[in-house]
């Protein structure tokens, strides 16, 4: 028997006009008294999961051979000692259709997670938090990780990780103290771990999330940071991008077929597009401006021209087309940090950021699964809203 939940929450993420017009200005026509354009199915997303206790959930990888996604999270900004039993991380089982199952448990949050399948084509996954915490779950079984470096100023935060091949992980971070360590790019093998040397102007710079286009390597972080390691020397540089705002904080980037995506912001959003031939921010696509971008936390690019995103006040976004379409109705004014997910089922992860305390809560947004109950932990949760953050909390 399961036990339905209904979180408590402003009936403004219900009505969802008002969210919209505030945080999703791109959804032409959708205020002042206008008719709102017609929904493109590509941004259309279910309420799944509102108002879950355990923490906020911060990202979400999925795997298209087994049909499943995996989030991770925890309490973001909230002392681990104050979270009974070790519990203030987790990692979560999505399987289609519509069930959420918490796998493993962290004494402190994690932050992003990726997967790879190793060489008896079982799935392996690596998941990286606060206090320099690595976890890598193998089967059903999950192990902490020791990275064994030492580190000024403290354990680091590990913002991102690509895992690669079980041989070939990559981890980045920094720390949100200003005399905390910075510049954390470690390269592992799956047992022992090394700083990589970094261009000198990105040392003093946190590292928010690492990716592959290729054989070519990404990283992306504060002061508009771009790193790029290509197949052939190994060895990273810098690419400087034009940026049209002090504002500038990248916090994810995701390529595919090609092309790469980057986001971030927190007064107002930002979206970088590039690869080989060069990166620059985007001002328009097609008939849209983008000067009025919401803050953006997440992106998943499932194709060049089929990019979702996700960010503050329940904001969804998707660039494909030739433009960029925001969703009508807001399911929630909670952040919306992550998005990721297998074929045509995307899911979007976030929840209370700003809420630093231990009745912090989660929001878990879906597409393409339309099980009449969507359960976490057995528990089966209705449509309500959580208040939002800005996105970025804690990076």
């Amino acid at each position: 028997m399961t036990t339905r939940v209904a979180p408590s929450g402003s009936a403004s993420g219900r009505t969802g006009l008002p969210l919209a017009c505030a945080s999703l200005v791109l959804a032409l026509g959708a205020c002042n008294g206008t008719p709102a354009p017609a929904e493109d199915p590509r941004v259309w997303f279910r309420a799944a999961v509102i108002g879950a206790p355990g923490g906020a959930l911060l990202s979400v990888w999925g795997d298209a051979r087994s049909q499943r996604a995996f989030l991770v999270g925890g309490f973001v900004g909230v002392d681990p000692a104050s979270v009974p039993g070790g519990t203030a991380g987790r990692l979560v089982e999505y399987r289609w259709p519509g069930r959420f199952i918490t796998r493993c448990t962290a004494d402190s949050a994690l932050w992003w997670v990726s997967g790879v399948e190793n060489a008896a084509g079982a799935l392996e996954l690596w998941a990286v938090g606060d206090r320099a915490r690595v976890l890598r779950m193998r089967g059903d079984r999950c192990e902490p990780v020791a990275t064994g470096l030492p580190s000024t100023g403290g354990e680091p935060t590990f913002w991102g990780v690509l895992a690669r091949s079980p041989d070939d992980i990559w981890i980045v971070g920094g720390s949100a103290r200003p005399d905390g360590p910075h510049g954390v790019l470690l390269h592992g093998d799956g047992t022992s771990w090394r700083q990589e040397p970094i261009p000198e102007s990105a040392a003093s710079e946190n590292l928010y999330k690492v990716t592959a286009d290729g054989d070519v390597l990404y990283v992306v972080g504060s002061g508009g940071l771009i790193l790029r390691r290509g197949a052939g020397d190994g060895v990273w540089r810098r690419i400087d991008v034009q940026l049209p705002t002090s504002d500038h904080r990248l916090f994810t980037v995701s390529c595919a077929g090609g092309a790469c995506f980057a986001v971030g912001g927190s007064a107002s959003g930002l979206l970088l597009t590039g690869g080989d031939q060069g990166w620059r921010a985007l001002s328009t696509v097609g008939d849209a401006s983008l000067e009025t971008l919401p803050p953006l936390s997440g992106v998943w690019a499932r194709g060049a021209d089929d990019v979702l995103m996700v960010g503050a006040n329940g904001a969804t976004l998707h660039l494909g087309g030739g433009g960029i379409r925001g969703a009508v109705r807001s399911l929630t004014s909670a952040t919306l940090h992550g998005v990721g997910g297998f074929g045509e089922v995307v899911i979007a992860v976030g929840g209370e950021l700003s809420n630093a305390t231990t009745s912090q809560r989660a929001v878990i947004l879906v597409q393409h699964d339309d099980a009449p109950d969507i359960t976490l932990d057995g528990r089966t949760y209705v449509a309500g809203a959580v208040q939002g953050s800005r996105p970025g909390a804690g990076q």
